[in-house]
């Protein structure tokens, strides 16, 4: 899965090229190198709507972390952040959604078989200060 940057000038990916799934960022018209976002496994990049972060779930599902962006000739990317548990068990397809302003998420979650309900979590970044 790729993502470009709401600019246009970046693609965000996910890659098993080095070995496990990692998320990496490089320019759209492949010029410069690539920089990898992530540490310890990654996939499913989103970007917030100006650019300047970068959210992807951990390589097992089982959390979505954030990375702050800072784009000028080349980027600056700060070290990855968590910021809640989840569970996504399947890999090959992207289970969330981040608002534009980075402040919501939408996670399809799978509770139990059959089970008929919907949890919203609303205020979630005072869960994680």
């Amino acid at each position: 899965m790729a993502v470009f940057s709401p600019d246009g000038r970046w693609i965000a990916y996910a890659s098993t090229e080095s070995g496990p799934s990692e998320v990496y960022i490089k320019p759209r018209d492949g010029s410069g190198g690539i920089w990898q976002v992530s540490s310890g496994g990654g996939r499913q990049p989103h970007w917030r709507g100006d650019g300047k972060e970068l959210f992807f779930a951990s390589a097992e599902g089982t959390a979505l972390l954030s990375a702050s962006i800072a784009s000028g000739s080349s980027l600056q990317i700060d070290a990855p952040r968590k910021l809640f548990d989840v569970t996504l068990p399947e890999i090959s397809r992207s289970q969330w959604v981040v608002m534009k302003d980075g402040q919501r998420f939408i996670v399809e979650t799978r509770q139990e078989e059959n089970a008929d309900s919907l949890s919203v979590a609303t205020n979630w970044r005072a869960l994680v200060q």
